[in-house]
């Protein structure tokens, strides 16, 4: 078994959905007259990546790509895109904007005091930093919440998402970095750990061994098609 880098250039915000397929399972009729449910975490990760025509050197990236994977049987390492929150995926002026700073803080490259005063020595307080944030606690297997510290993990938005080791996780709800997510986590994450907000990845396999025909077609062809994956335990 071997990883398999995706290229970058064929994946963008607009082509990809993910959704977690499993839950619960009905067991029939109890004595109270009821359906009767049961329960174990067994959802996994389903995604959809829909390609656009093909052009330029993105051809023979994608069939060099699709040889190595060999269907089924090797992982594939899928760029994600994260447009529901807020990344530094872009200048730091940009990264700044988004997070409300004034233009004034960032002509100067740093924050006044409110009065509009600097220190004595003519600079102010550091711009926000745009690194991707780190656990403040220990979050073990199963857990549905985490600590996050940093700025981008202070303002992650419900149903942005992150990613650790290849692991995907949809965020529920943010109480100033205090993540609940979804599904719990599939491996401990350890204080001081960073965690994956901007360019995060996923480890998919093909959802089928079709998929790889899908694309071969779609090389020659170029016409628009759709490609689906799984999330693969193994690491």
């Amino acid at each position: 078994m071997e990883v398999v880098n995706w290229p970058a250039s064929l994946i963008s915000p607009s082509q990809t959905s993910w959704h977690l397929k499993g839950g619960s399972r009905g067991t029939g009729i109890g004595l109270n007259n009821r359906e009767q449910f049961i329960y174990t975490e067994n959802r996994y990760w389903t995604g959809t990546l829909s390609l656009p025509e093909i052009f330029g050197t993105a051809l023979p990236e994608l069939l060099a790509a699709v040889d190595d994977i060999a269907g089924q049987l090797n992982i594939i390492k899928l760029p994600l895109f994260n447009p529901f929150t807020v990344t530094k995926n872009g200048s730091d002026a940009d990264f700044w904007r988004a997070l409300g700073v004034s233009e004034t803080a960032i002509s100067d490259g740093f924050e006044r005091f409110s009065d509009g005063t600097t220190f004595t020595d003519g600079t102010g307080f550091s711009l926000p930093s745009g690194d991707n944030p780190t656990a403040l606690l220990d979050a073990v297997v199963g857990s549905s919440t985490i600590k996050f510290g940093g700025v981008i993990g202070t303002v992650l938005s419900v149903g942005a998402i992150f990613t650790h080791n290849g692991f995907m996780y949809r965020v529920a709800e943010n109480t100033n970095g205090l993540i609940r997510f979804n599904p719990p986590l599939r491996q401990g994450i350890l204080k001081g750990e960073a965690i994956l907000v901007d360019k995060p990845f996923i480890y998919v396999r093909f959802a089928s061994n079709d998929e790889a025909n899908i694309l071969i077609n779609y090389c020659k062809w170029g016409s628009p098609v759709s490609v689906n994956f799984i999330e693969a335990f193994e690491r």
